[in-house]
């Protein structure tokens, strides 16, 4: 991960955007804070599907809870939270 300026980024979009697309994760930064990443679409697409999964499962979940009353158990939890970090 690289971290660049605005005023940097600016300058030298073309190759940043080249890095990025390359798999490379560019951290801009404004006033020496984090303001934007770049990151190739590929892995922001991953990412979106990713969390999509996610939500789906728990909508079930929550479908299930509501047809039999039962709440999440250990191994649920567990499965959950480790979904969530992928």
């Amino acid at each position: 991960m690289r971290e660049v300026s605005l005023a940097v980024a600016k300058d030298k979009f073309s190759e940043y955007a080249a890095a990025a697309a390359a798999g490379e994760e560019i951290v801009i930064t404004r006033h020496g804070r984090p303001y934007a990443k770049l990151v190739a679409v590929d892995e922001v697409a991953q990412r979106q599907r990713q969390r999509t999964a996610v939500l789906a499962s728990l909508d079930a979940y929550r479908a299930r809870m509501a047809a039999c009353g039962d709440g999440l158990n250990h191994d649920e939890v567990i499965a959950l939270i480790d979904a969530q970090r992928r």
